[in-house]
């Protein structure tokens, strides 16, 4: 199990697309070409740390089953975070978007995410078919499950657990 390192690797990458908007309105709004290339690199390198992640969780850690006897679907969460990614919209256009107003909203955002367990919720991994399930077990005991199937049955599925009451399907 990762736990912390996996639960800030999420908040991070789950903030990512507030880059692609900073991005977009660097150059379109100031035509900061240097600045907006930084943030799209940035919101890349976290797509890659992100699927990585992933990656090296199902091959590195234990497989375990993980009984289900209750599924809710938890994609729609997602759209309550789209507010947060428009932000950068929201302020007057002259507002220029340097280091520490990004790192500002960042860390606002991070701590909001981190403190209220919503990390798990990350567009990045919607956009490569991952989708996100409130998943109750046997104990009656309610866990994240993230999976790329579509599910509407209960089952058990080989999961590893990436943090607590976080699992992704193996």
């Amino acid at each position: 199990m990762f736990s912390k390192l996996i639960k800030l690797i999420f908040v991070s990458t789950s903030l990512s697309p507030i880059l692609l908007t900073l991005s977009f309105l660097s150059y379109h709004r100031h035509r900061a070409i240097e600045q907006a290339l930084i943030f799209l690199g940035v919101a890349l390198l976290l797509l890659f740390v992100c699927l990585g992640i992933i990656c090296l969780a199902k091959k590195k850690l234990a497989v375990i089953p993980l009984p289900i006897i209750e599924i809710r679907n938890a994609d729609a969460e997602i759209l309550g975070f789209f507010l947060a990614y428009l932000i950068p919209f929201m302020g007057c256009s002259a507002i220029r978007y340097d280091l520490f107003n990004v790192i500002f909203i960042f860390a606002i955002l991070g701590i909001v995410l981190w403190n209220s367990n919503h990390f798990h919720f990350n567009p990045l991994l919607g956009i490569f078919g991952f989708h996100f399930y409130e998943v109750k077990n046997s104990s009656n005991v309610t866990y994240i499950l993230i999976t790329k199937k579509t599910l509407l049955t209960t089952q058990s599925f080989q999961v590893v657990q990436l943090a607590n009451y976080l699992y992704l399907e193996k």
